[in-house]
């Protein structure tokens, strides 16, 4: 695991989908 930043950014779109969702 090297530097997480990719998987935070990840999150950051998911969250983005989901907050579009609702």
């Amino acid at each position: 695991m090297k530097r997480p930043e990719k998987s935070y950014r990840i999150l950051s779109v998911e969250l983005r989908v989901l907050s579009i969702q609702l």
